[in-house]
Formats: structure tokens, sequence, C-alpha cells
């Protein structure tokens, strides 16, 4: 019953007395207060964002959750092990590459009709907690838990092992031109990695951060007439600290370099890289923050708002202007906006739900409806997609492959559920 949140249910006549293989697409549909009964359970442990309006969540369950920036469950993605530690989009938004706990490497080709992964790699010492596809797409690397970093072919055959780190790499990123990867890691170093070799090409071992650096990005950035590579990084010494990067593997400090101010370690740190403001995300498990790039000064910080509530910011990621993040303990992510916090509760599209009243008392008005489950006598359980809007049921093609022994009703439950529309009567709706 944890899963429980109330909404709508909108039913087709294609009831209990319906006929297996009947598709038919009804020109009305009826609609009843419900409840999500259960969901497979799981836990969101990583969030991403695509260039596009999707936002991916990962889950301890290897499954991932992709829905629409506002909330709307799109698709999940099946089949993945272990716990989701990271996970990154290609440029054209096509694919999707995850890392997982058990050591594992998954990729998803979003394109496909299928739902379950195109390749799964193993091999990984560690778990792995880092993974992104190059600029172009011809590569993909990871790190893992014990300093590994592996650097595979669009093929997804290994090329190069570097072992140069000697604790865990937490986050890596490729150059905008896609001939380096530069590494963050618990030893405290970051690393230049050439990708065509898979040799260091440069070590910083000072002059970035004390102590583990826990988080990397990079995006590019036009200052004056030059345009070029920005990296920030977040550690356990609290601070942020922005640097540029050249051929020769130096980052020298620019305008602000370091940006002190969080009170726990930085966990997470992202570019906004869909806005030209390329102003910098944080967060220490507390506090999100936002940054000027040339600022040693937050723009924002969420300690007021955040001081009694339950939203514990673990994991980072932007889309435009949102900042969205998630627990790793619940189904949800929340998205950040100067102050405003609005949580998305993520469930499986096919969910069971629990509706009123008797099926048999489908047409017969109500004096009053139910908002639990427990407040008719006569509640029924059943399956239902769940949709954003309306526009997005497809009768046929959802539920076709549906035995109509598993399923008393046909349905979607949608979200937003309010007691306006109960005064029609009937519940018919276009």
């Amino acid at each position: 019953m944890s899963d429980l949140a109330t909404g709508e249910f909108h039913y087709s006549n294609l009831a209990v007395e319906a006929v297996e293989g009947d598709t038919h697409t009804p020109k009305k549909t009826r609609k009843l207060p419900a409840s999500i009964l259960r969901s497979e359970a799981f836990n969101v442990t990583c969030v991403e964002a695509a260039n596009n309006t999707y936002i991916a969540a990962g889950c301890d369950s290897g499954d991932i959750h992709i829905v629409k920036s506002w909330g709307a469950p799109h698709r999940d993605l099946l089949g993945g092990e272990g716990e989701i530690i990271s996970m990154h989009f290609s440029s054209d938004d096509k694919k999707i590459i995850a890392g997982t706990s058990f050591g594992l490497v998954f990729i998803w080709d979003l394109d496909s009709d299928s739902d379950y992964y195109i390749e799964r790699i193993s091999g990984h010492i560690g778990g792995v907690n880092t993974v992104k596809f190059s600029p172009d797409g011809s590569s993909i690397a990871a790190g893992d838990g014990v300093g590994n970093i592996y650097i595979y072919n669009s093929l997804m055959q290994l090329q190069f092992t570097n072992s140069d780190h000697t604790d865990s790499v937490n986050g890596l990123v490729f150059t905008s031109d896609g001939s380096h990867i530069v590494s963050a890691s618990s030893d405290g170093s970051i690393k230049v990695i050439n990708v065509s070799t898979g040799l260091l090409h440069y070590d910083h071992i000072a002059d970035m951060h004390v102590g583990a650096i826990n988080s990397i990005d990079l995006t590019s950035v036009t200052i004056g007439a030059v345009t070029g590579d920005i990296i920030a990084t977040g550690g356990d010494d609290l601070n942020i600290r922005c640097a540029e990067w050249d051929e020769g593997g130096a980052f020298p400090s620019i305008l602000s370099g370091k940006k002190p101010g969080h009170a726990d370690p930085v966990i997470s740190v992202r570019f906004e890289h869909l806005t030209l403001q390329r102003r910098i995300m944080s967060c220490d498990g507390e506090r999100i923050k936002i940054w000027e790039l040339n600022s040693a000064v937050p723009e924002y910080s969420n300690t007021d708002e955040l001081s009694d509530a339950e939203t514990k910011p673990k994991f980072l990621t932007v889309f435009g202007p949102f900042t969205y993040t998630c627990d790793g303990k619940t189904k949800k992510i929340s998205q950040w906006s100067f102050g405003k916090v609005i949580d998305i509760e993520i469930f499986k599209t096919i969910i069971q739900v629990v509706v009123w009243p008797d099926p048999d008392t489908f047409n017969i008005p109500q004096p009053s409806w139910p908002v639990g489950p427990i407040a008719s006598a006569y509640p029924i359980t059943c399956y239902a997609k769940r949709v954003g809007i309306i526009s997005d049921m497809d009768w046929k093609g959802d539920f076709e492959n549906l035995s109509i022994e598993d399923i008393q009703i046909r349905g979607y439950y949608t979200n937003g559920f309010s007691e306006s529309f109960l005064s029609d009567g009937s519940g018919d709706s276009e």
C-alpha cells in the first residue's frame, strides 16, 4: 500500500465481458477515481537528462524509466542488472548507456521498439561509477570503483584499459573534440587520457582539490573571441573548482576558479548545457546551489527551503534551466527552480490499481466518491497503463499483448485527480 497515489482511471467499454482480441477503439471512455495499488519495488538512484524533452530515472532494480521533462511517463527500459549508478544519452539521443553496481555496462537503442538492451558488457573489476559517449558516438568510456578507465569503440569492443588512478573513478568527460578523457577520482587527482592510445596524457595531482574529487563536468564556452572547453569539479574539500582545458593538458584557473560555500562534500556538479548561460548546478546531499561561471558567490542556494524538507538530493542532472535530483531512497525525482521544488513520482508503465465502485454499478450516479483504498465496499483491482495525458492513450497498441485473463478492466491511469470531474454524472469524456 505504500505506492498509493490518487488519480483518474480511464476505461473503455472493454470491461470484464470483453473477448480476447477485441481491439475496438471506443469513441468514448469513462473515468473513475483510482489509486496505484502496486508497482514494482524500486528506488531511483540516478537521473540523467537528454538533449530533447526526456529525463531518465535509473533504478536499483536495473531498469530505467524515461519520463518527459514535466513528469509524464514515456517508456521503460528493461533488463539491466544491479543498481544503476551512471547513465548518459548519446548526442543524438538515440541511445542511452548505463553502468551498474554489478560492474556491468548496458546500452539501449531508443529507436528500437524493444525495451531491452542491445549490448551487455562485463569484465569490470568494480562497480561502474561513470559512463560517457564521446561527442560523435565513436567511443565510449567507463570508470569503475577501483581506478580503471575502459575505452570502447562504437561496436563496444574494448580498445584500451587505463589503470593510472589508485582509487575509485567517480566521474569522467570527453573533451569537445573527443580526443581526450578527463577523469576525477577519490585519489584526489584529475587525469587526462588520450583516447587513441589509452595512455596518460597529463596528471593533475595538486592545485584542484584537497581530498577526493567526486564529480566532473565539461562544457564549451566562448570568452571574448576564443571558444574553449571548461571543466567544473566538486570535491570532499567542500569546493567547486573551474578551469579551462588546453591541448597541453593544463587547467589554469579562469575567472573565479574556486567556488566555496558548501557545508558538506560536493557530490555532483553539472553545467547548464541547453542554454547560453552555462551556469553551474551543484549539490552536497543537503543543498542545491546555482553559480554563475565568473562568480565565487552562488546565485541561488536552497538552504532555507530545505532545512525542514524531506528531499535530500543525492544525484543531479540539468535540463535547460531546471535541476533534477534523486535521493536514492524513493521512487521520486525532484525538479528544482529557484526555491520551487516539484516532485515527480516514478512508476512502471503497467501498474496495478484499485478503482471504485463495483463494475456492475459503472452507470449509477454516486452521491459521494471514495478517496482511499478502503473507502468502498466494492473496490476492484485491475491493470492500467500510466499515461500523462489522455491523448497518449493507444488502446490497441498498449493492451493487445495482455491476456484478458490477467486484467479485469483495460484502462489508463492519469495523475492530477480532482473532484471537479465527478459532478458530470455519467463520467463520459470524449
